[in-house]
This record gives C-alpha cells, sequence and structure tokens, in this order.
C-alpha cells in the first residue's frame, strides 16, 4: 500500500493516510509540478499506474498509463510547464512517456536501449529538459 504524508512550509505534518491500496505494489515514486498537483507513479505486477493528488488535497485515482507487464523500475519528474516524465524500466532498457500539462501521454519511447540497466532516477532542468540517470552493475 502506499501512503502519503504532506509536510507543510511551517514543519507541521498532516500525517500518513492510504493514497493507493491496489495490492502488491512493488515500486512507487513521485514529483509535483508547478501548479501543485503530486503526481505518484506505482508499479504493481509489471504494471505502471498514475495517480494524482491535487493541491486541493483531492485524488484522481491510480489509472494504468502502461499494461507492458514487465517493467522492473520506475521514476518521474515535474517540469516547468506543467508536464511530467515517466521514465521506466523494461528489460534492462529505458523508456520515457511525457505526459503534457493537458492530461495527454505522449507513448513510452525507448530513451537507453544499452541494456543491462537495473536503476532509474530523472530530474528537470528550468529549461524543460531532463536529465535520465541509469544504474548498471
Amino acid at each position: 500500500r502506499v501512503y502519503h504524508n504532506l509536510r507543510a512550509a511551517d514543519g507541521s505534518w498532516s500525517g500518513a493516510r492510504q493514497a493507493d491500496g491496489n495490492g502488491s505494489i512493488a515500486k512507487v515514486a513521485a514529483a509535483t509540478t508547478p501548479n501543485g498537483d503530486l503526481h505518484v507513479a506505482t508499479l504493481l505486477s509489471g504494471r505502471m499506474f498514475h495517480n494524482i493528488r491535487h493541491a486541493d488535497g483531492s485524488w484522481t485515482g491510480a489509472v494504468q498509463v502502461d499494461g507492458n507487464g514487465a517493467i522492473g523500475d520506475v521514476a518521474v519528474a515535474g517540469g516547468p510547464r506543467g508536464e511530467l516524465h515517466l521514465v521506466t524500466l523494461l528489460n534492462g532498457r529505458v523508456y520515457h512517456n511525457l505526459r503534457a500539462a493537458d492530461g495527454s501521454w505522449g507513448g513510452a519511447r525507448m530513451s537507453d536501449g544499452h541494456g543491462g540497466i537495473i536503476g532509474v532516477a530523472a530530474s528537470t532542468t528550468p529549461d524543460g529538459g531532463l536529465h535520465q540517470a541509469t544504474l548498471t552493475p
């Protein structure tokens, strides 16, 4: 299960509350966008799900965004124009899927096909670029 806890700017905590109870979630990654939305990506049985906590505290609910069935890791990064970068690891290769600020998805495309990759991380730049870091044994 995935829990969410918000630390306010004044240092107080909201308290951990369950945000996703969809079963045996293997991985979780989260990033915010400039409008205050929190994007949470979860990996369940090799499938990728996306859930949004809006700035008003409401949740959209987890929606499957990649049903490949063999995804092994996930990273997300929120961009300066409200876009979300979803980076997934599949059979040692890295795929990137861009969610535009309007909610549309671009579709997963291979961004690193070297193989043998076992972990991924991502971060955006102020001009909208994306840093993608990979881990190999």
